[in-house]
């Protein structure tokens, strides 16, 4: 009778559903939820993190954007105080290669990016490009330095005939040779002097049409500051 009883007993105990330590199956179920949602809650932050990222990317572009904007209108506004005809929406520069009068080699207008460029066609048997270089030779001197580069086209001549005229006058800054004019009529040049200002980030923001002083403060102060703005 007692060992049937102790069957019994024992029979209860291994047919019993299993219940975790210190609770019922509702508190793991309950547990287990709770886990569920700590995990979540633990792999938040690194979604947040990269929203965060990805917002502070997109303000900074913006930013950059809104300044390089407030850095052309400050450059338009400072070209048009000194006589320059200023662009209403500036237009990227054609690129162009011609010939150094200095070397064999040639260069392109692109690889003067990231300074601002006076963009000047001249000919030596033109009154008014030789009245208004030896100025261009002072502002040259005057920012050298600065993220500023004259490059003087000239328009058809053979090279020897600019070359003395350059060494003769003694002008250092750059001198391209255009023999066939079609630079310049790529960049819509009518007569000359016609001098082009292209910004730091490769447009032109403003045009000049005959001779100018470009060794006056105004005009040597403008472009200064435009020198040191960001692109």
């Amino acid at each position: 009778m007692i060992r049937s009883a102790m069957y019994a007993l024992i029979f209860t105990v291994l047919a019993a559903p299993a219940v975790p330590a210190g609770g019922s199956s509702e508190t793991s179920a309950a547990e287990s939820g709770d886990a569920v949602q700590a995990t979540s809650e633990a792999e938040a932050p690194e979604e947040t993190a990269e929203e965060a990222e990805s917002e502070a990317v997109a303000q900074s572009g913006g930013e950059a954007e809104e300044e390089a904007g407030n850095a052309t209108e400050e450059s338009l506004a400072l070209l048009a105080d000194i006589g320059l005809q200023t662009s209403g929406d500036p237009a990227e520069a054609e690129d162009f290669e011609l010939k150094q009068l200095s070397s064999e080699n040639t260069r392109t207008l692109s690889s003067y990016e990231g300074n601002v460029v006076l963009l000047n066609f001249w000919a030596s048997w033109c009154p008014p490009c030789i009245e208004e270089m030896p100025s261009m030779q002072t502002l040259y001197e005057e920012l050298n330095g600065e993220n500023f580069e004259i490059v003087a086209v000239n328009l058809q001549e053979d090279p020897s005939t600019v070359e003395g005229f350059i060494e003769e006058h003694g002008f250092s800054f750059p001198v391209l040779l255009d023999r066939s004019g079609g630079t310049g009529r790529t960049f819509g040049v009518r007569g000359i002097p016609t001098s082009y200002i292209i910004g730091r980030d490769g447009r032109v923001l403003a045009r000049k049409v005959g001779y100018h002083e470009w060794d006056g403060e105004d005009t040597v102060e403008a472009f200064r500051r435009m020198s040191r703005m960001n692109r």
